[in-house]
């Protein structure tokens, strides 16, 4: 299944729709003054809150949370497209760009196209423990 919002693809307007409307925007549940969309989350079900999102807004939709909104992407395919390291590129930004004084070009702390140093990166670790040498 192809990414239903594809930048590079210009939708087809109608003659009642203007040029400025050519992007579309992703489903979000009415927003509640200052919770957002919070008591949309059942919290003893959250997952269940989330899949019936889903079955409302599709499967890609936006919660306005305290603080941030969060884009929710429920299928597989989705995913796998967004992940698409030919077309995004990871964000180095906020608490993980802080984090980089102390851990430097990690792997997950690395800016796109930085090297990642060897001292940084995981280290092969035998798969089971070695037994302790008899003397």
């Amino acid at each position: 299944m192809a990414c239903p919002y594809d930048p590079k693809a210009t939708p087809a307007l109608t003659a009642s729709q203007s040029q400025s409307t050519k992007e579309e925007k992703i489903p979000q549940p009415p927003s509640h003054y200052f919770i957002g969309n919070i008591a949309d989350i059942d919290p003893t079900s959250n997952t269940q809150s989330f899949w019936q999102l889903t079955d409302i807004y599709g499967e890609i939709y936006q919660l306005d949370l305290p603080g941030r909104k969060a884009i929710i992407c429920s299928s597989y395919e989705l995913v796998n497209e967004l992940c698409d390291p030919d077309r995004f590129e990871k964000a180095v930004m906020g608490p993980l760009e802080e984090t980089r004084a102390l851990l430097k070009d990690g792997l997950f702390t690395a800016y796109p196209g930085e090297h990642v140093s060897s001292s940084n990166a995981f280290k092969e670790l035998p798969s089971s423990p070695q037994p302790p040498e008899r003397y």
